[in-house]
């Protein structure tokens, strides 16, 4: 826990790690870490290196990783897909929605983050290759994420192999926010679903800008609270839960006593 506190708000600073306490209280595999940026630099975590599955938490490293390569013209802005073209799959996904119709790669990673679109997931991935992945993750000094074989349904059991933790989710997320060429990647995510864990009590004009990730006993969100007074990053990652549902229940509570929590200590309560 950081050891300052802003003016006379030091109790809110002790309230944040006590939520996150509670929030880990007889679960082993939870891991959390809250980073406030604005109006001042502070943190709190309990167990941030244990090693989750990554699940689709590894969409936002390669559709960064693809947004960079358009940035540097190593890849087409206006390429299109056919969805024809995308691998099936039992889940839903844009390979029926667009049956009639084309989309640029854009357009096609606009859907990888907004819906979790694992054929969308799966094309880029072939389309990009693997270096530019590892080269995002050089970047935004992530020690222990790893890469993902595919996104196809034949890829999840191996997917649950795929490690990530915490602390490397909160470089992702700095990494996002402070580089130019991802401010979409931002967009999409601050318009990803809003009625499920963290997001799930924000209301404007607060934003919290998200992506989740389930697989198995997986159950994580990580985002960024972006409110008139402050912006935070919040990871928040889960093994072995018995209930996903219950879990995600879970997460929108921290989430909103969270919320709660760092603006009374930006004062904005």
């Amino acid at each position: 826990m950081s050891v300052t506190a802003i003016g006379e708000n030091i109790r809110a600073d002790e309230k944040i790690q006590q939520c996150i306490d509670a929030f880990i209280e007889g679960a082993p595999r939870r891991s959390v870490i809250v980073e406030l940026y604005k109006p001042v630099k502070l943190t709190w975590a309990a167990n941030p290196d244990i090693e989750h599955p990554a699940a689709s938490l590894l969409k936002i490293p390669l559709v960064g990783a693809l947004l960079i390569a358009m940035s540097e013209n190593r890849a087409m802005l206006n390429h299109r897909i056919h969805p024809e073209e995308l691998e099936e799959t039992c889940y839903p996904t844009v390979r029926t929605a667009f049956s009639g119709s084309t989309l640029t790669l854009h357009e096609l990673s606009a859907l990888a983050i907004l819906t979790s679109d694992n054929a969308a997931a799966s094309y880029i991935l072939n389309f990009l290759g693997m270096e530019p992945y590892r080269q995002f993750l050089r970047v935004a000094n992530c020690r222990s994420t790893g890469t993902p074989p595919g996104f196809t349904d034949e890829h999840f059991h191996i997917l649950e192999e795929v490690k990530t933790t915490a602390i490397d989710q909160i470089n992702i997320l700095e990494y996002v926010w402070n580089t130019e060429c991802l401010r979409c990647l931002r967009v999409w995510m601050a318009n990803n679903l809003h009625n499920t864990r963290l997001s799930a009590r924000t209301e404007p004009p607060d934003i919290f800008a998200h992506k989740t990730g389930t697989l198995g006993g997986a159950v994580h969100d990580i985002g960024v609270l972006t409110t008139p007074h402050l912006r935070a990053s919040i990871a928040v990652l889960t093994s072995a839960e018995m209930d996903p549902v219950d879990t995600s229940s879970e997460i929108a509570d921290l989430g909103r006593s969270l919320t709660d929590e760092l603006k009374k200590l930006a004062g904005q309560n």
